[in-house]
C-alpha cells in the first residue's frame, strides 16, 4: 500500500504531510517540510528555522521560538516547554474554581437554612394537627363516659407540646 503521508523528492529533500499512514499517526507533522539533513523549514505556529549540521545542537535546549515559547512544545534539540499561555489559563481557571466553589457554598448554605425552616414549619403543623385530633378523641370519650377526662384536662396530660 503506498504512503501518501508524504512525497520523497530525492535524497535530501521530503516532504511530510503528516496525514496518517507514518510512523508518526495522524496529522503530527503537517505543517513541516523536511529538505533534508542541513535544511528543514517549518510552516507552523512556530515561525521558519532553519538549522545547519549541528545548528540545533549549537543553539541549546532553551531556544524556543515564539509560539513555542507561548503555547508549548519541543524544539530542535528535543526540549519541551509547556508555555505561557497554557499556565496562564491554568491560573485563570483555579482562581475561578475558586470563585465559584464560593458561590456553591453560599448557595448551599442558604438550601440547608430553607430545608430546616421547612422542617419546622412542617413539624409544628404535624404537631398541631395531633393536638387537634387527640383533644377532639378525649372530648368525644368524655361525653360519652363521665368519668373520663375532658379534652382540656387530656390535653394538659398527655399533649404535645
Amino acid at each position: 500500500m503506498a504512503d501518501y503521508n508524504s512525497i520523497n523528492l530525492g535524497k535530501n529533500f521530503k516532504m511530510d504531510y503528516g496525514f496518517g499512514g507514518g510512523s508518526g499517526g495522524a496529522m503530527s507533522n503537517f505543517s513541516s517540510i523536511d529538505l533534508g539533513t542541513p535544511y528543514k523549514a517549518d510552516y507552523g505556529f512556530g515561525g521558519v528555522s532553519t538549522a545547519a549540521a549541528g545548528g540545533a545542537a549549537a543553539a541549546g535546549a532553551n531556544s524556543f521560538t515564539g509560539m513555542q515559547k507561548w503555547f508549548g512544545g519541543t524544539n530542535a534539540a528535543g526540549a519541551s516547554t509547556m508555555g505561557y499561555a497554557p499556565a496562564a489559563l491554568s491560573g485563570a481557571s483555579l482562581l475561578l474554581n475558586g470563585f465559584m466553589g464560593m458561590k456553591q457554598y453560599g448557595l448551599a448554605k442558604k438550601q440547608f437554612k430553607f430545608a430546616k425552616e421547612s422542617f419546622n414549619k412542617n413539624f409544628a403543623l404535624q404537631k398541631q394537627t395531633l393536638n387537634s385530633r387527640m383533644e377532639g378523641l378525649a372530648d368525644a370519650r368524655a361525653s360519652a363516659d363521665p368519668t373520663a377526662a375532658s379534652g382540656a384536662q387530656y390535653m394538659a396530660k398527655y399533649g404535645l407540646k
